[in-house]
């Protein structure tokens, strides 16, 4: 303010204050809430629309040394009264037109209207107060949702913005700060970032009622940097409307692909995008990375003075390469959960890494990976983890890949009840103007990148997708929401004869739909191949007819399964008992096994398909009987004594007998290891056993590694190849 009073601080519409003009009005209101008893620790809650008075406000409560706490006017009156009475708000700032909507009198609350009460607050003086305040007292209060069913007070000190505004000088220089867009409700943390960093570096607010407001502002061709969640930019890619003047665009609060990255760069103005990644409960961003335009998904590495963790269950650092939750501590914590000391304990815990006294990690519930270079990789949500058809699914996987279908603009993917228990995924597509989206070309697309388990069993089309007052993607109720079913691509053909008839009261049974046409693709209809077994197991019982699995998949529409069926012939239920194979005998591979041998011969170092486990075990442990114990599954399973070979023209499995495989174990010793490097030098013995290649045609393809890295803690490290396992996702 010293240096450039008269510069533009704050843009609304057509509406504009000066530095020096923003700071005597918030002097002036600070001055009155001081009069009004607020001072360090005293929370004062502010329900105001986008305006100039917004800026005023929090500007106002933070010189007269109060914490703000934010209520946006667009949430329900019983949710804004809530959170007045859970945090004790004493004094509350609001306007007129909104003093209504809060309803009844607020029991030991003051409220001061900022237009209708201004001119009894223009009175006080304009000089800048001592605010009083120091690191640790109280800056702000935002409510988050909670597992309970209510908002849970996210506590915030000074100083934790304080580390956000330090950071941000480092990396924004004041060029890429003219125009920040403040499009956020400040009910969500992204707020802090839009308010207080562009005033530290000189720059200008310009205030929307949403980022998707952008291209329609007075003011847009000013706006230099956008601070927004990726769903949002995506939407304003879609449509083309990203002011060339935008040079930083800054993404949080989602997974960021690729693809939109990629998009993102081809905005003639765009010169970095950014992929930040922190909670509430860490001061908005803990993490950061410069994303470019073909590079690899990462969230990067933390701020300065903050430190994060990716610990195992047992809150153990976990090694290179493995999921774990993140832990984040350091300068940008916050004091806890306001009015909940239990909730606070449980999720800030004592940082077990720190000397420092009083240091405490956050538990996020969000789990990521180190890269071999130091940069994280976000997987997800614990949370958000699903299990389809007992597989481990990350809905937003299958996301990332979804949405860089061409045709596609946005998705999102839930899961819905099917009836009887079982879940099933749903995608939620939106399509770009004049594609011609169908259910085939986007199960083909999937089918290319995913599993077949990971590809949804229903798509529905949106013209948008439903987005939370936050911004984010809706997903409550998406879970819900049926929409426009997307078309299998086929025009509905009824049936010709009874054998159809029957067979579309199977179909439409099994894949729980109203209307099946015999030319209807079973795999687009939601179909896999459990319910493929369902199909063949039904036509067994009701038309005594056997009909093999592999027919669904040859001949997978009522059509071409009746007209096989009718060459198959009518025919009782002479079910063979099934014969033990000749073990002797070498076996076919599976189509999966003899990709993976193919794909060996040209890259036999390659260590994709290695499949690593560990498991960090303290206290006394008994290392002979677990040796033991893996070798007793070693001599049971013959998959785990199998080699994958060629003889002649044929792809086959070889089984060994037991003492004709030696039992892959190995034994380290870290001990004599410098503690201070004791942790590093695991993760590298770790990572060389994940690394090291197999040779497909000696059996054993996995093998196991036993460190002691004390007298009471050891760590087991196993690693398959993924040819002898499913645990792939």
């Amino acid at each position: 303010m010293e240096r450039t009073p008269e510069a533009v601080a704050v843009v609304f519409e057509d509406q504009r204050l000066t530095y020096r003009e923003l700071n005597v009005r918030a002097n002036q209101l600070g001055h009155h809430l001081r009069s009004l008893g607020v001072g360090p620790e005293v929370l004062v809650g502010i329900c105001v629309e986008r305006s100039l008075e917004l800026l005023v406000g929090i500007l106002g409560i933070l010189k007269a040394g109060g914490a703000y706490v934010p209520l946006d006017p667009a949430y329900p009156a019983e949710r804004t009264r809530f959170v007045l009475e859970d945090a004790r708000v004493p004094v509350l700032l609001t306007l007129q037109q909104l003093r209504a909507d809060l309803g009844a009198e607020i029991p030991n609350c003051t409220i001061v209207c900022l237009d209708a009460d201004w001119e009894t607050i223009a009175k006080a003086p304009t000089e800048t107060l001592d605010s009083g305040v120091g690191p640790q007292n109280l800056a702000y209060v935002i409510y988050t949702s909670g597992s309970t069913g209510k908002p849970k007070g996210v506590a915030i000190e000074h100083h934790s913005p304080v580390t956000l505004v330090h950071w941000a000088q480092e990396i924004f220089p004041p060029e890429e700060c003219v125009g920040v867009l403040f499009g956020t409700s400040i009910c969500f943390d992204l707020s802090v970032f839009e308010m207080f960093v562009p005033l530290s570096r000189g720059g200008k607010i310009i205030l929307a009622e949403n980022a998707l407001q952008l291209p329609d502002l007075p003011a847009s061709g000013e706006v230099t940097l956008v601070n927004t969640v990726p769903s949002a930019i995506n939407e304003l890619m879609r449509r083309h409307v990203l002011p060339s003047s935008v040079r930083t665009v800054c993404l949080a609060g989602e997974p960021l692909v690729v693809e939109l990255v990629k998009q993102v760069y081809q905005s003639p103005g765009v010169r970095k995008v950014y992929d930040l990644y922190g909670p509430t409960e860490t001061a908005t961003y803990s993490t950061w990375a410069l994303r470019r335009a073909n590079g690899p998904r990462t969230i990067g590495r933390p701020f300065a003075n903050t430190q994060l963790y990716l610990l195992d269950q047992n809150e153990q650092p976990v090694p290179v390469g493995l999921p774990g939750q993140i832990y984040i501590g350091g300068d940008g914590l916050a004091r806890g959960y306001l009015n909940h000391p239990e909730l606070t304990a449980e999720m800030f815990i004592a940082d077990p890494f720190s000397s420092r006294p009083g240091a405490r990690l956050y538990k996020t519930g969000d789990l990521a990976r180190y890269f071999p270079d130091g940069n994280i990789e976000f997987i997800g949500r614990l949370d958000h983890q699903v299990k389809i058809r007992g597989y481990r699914v990350e809905l937003g996987e299958i996301e990332a890949v979804l949405g860089g279908h061409p045709d596609l603009s946005a998705c999102a993917v839930v899961t819905q009840n099917e009836g009887g228990g079982d879940k099933t995924l749903a995608a939620f597509v939106v399509g770009r103007e004049q594609a011609a989206v169908s259910v085939g070309t986007l199960r083909q697309w999937l089918g290319k990148k995913l599993p077949e388990y990971m590809v949804p069993s229903r798509f529905y089309l949106l013209p948008v997708l439903p987005l939370t007052p936050n911004g984010k993607v809706d997903r409550k109720i998406l879970e819900k929401l049926e929409g426009v079913e997307l078309a299998a691509g086929t025009d509905y053909v009824a049936p010709r004869n009874e054998l159809e008839s029957r067979l579309v009261e199977i179909w439409q049974a099994v894949l729980r739909r109203k209307r099946v046409g015999i030319d209807d693709n079973f795999f687009d209809l939601g179909g896999h191949s459990l319910l493929a077994v369902a199909i063949c197991s039904q036509i067994t019982r009701r038309l005594n007819v056997e009909v093999p699995l592999r027919c669904v998949f040859e001949h997978p529409t009522i059509a071409g399964m009746a007209k096989q069926m009718a060459s198959l012939g009518e025919h009782s239920k002479n079910r063979r008992p099934i014969e033990q194979a000749d073990r002797n005998q070498p076996l076919p591979m599976s189509f999966a096994q003899q990709g993976m041998w193919l794909l060996h011969q040209t890259l036999p170092d390659m260590a994709t398909y290695h499949v690593p486990v560990a498991f960090r075990l303290s206290g006394g442990v008994d290392k002979e009987r677990i040796r033991r114990a893996l070798q007793v599954i070693f001599e049971r399973h013959e998959i785990l004594r199998s080699a994958l070979v060629q003889q002649r023209e044929s792809l086959v499995q070889q089984v060994a007998a037991p003492k004709d495989v030696p039992f892959p174990w190995l034994e380290m010793d870290l001990r004599a290891v410098a503690p201070s490097q004791k942790q590093s030098v695991l993760e590298e013995r770790l990572l060389e056993q994940t690394r090291r290649s197999f040779d497909l045609a000696q059996a054993p393809l996995w093998r196991v590694v036993w460190i002691k890295v004390a007298e009471d803690e050891h760590v087991l490290g196993v690693t398959f190849h993924h040819s002898i396992v499913d645990e792939w996702s």
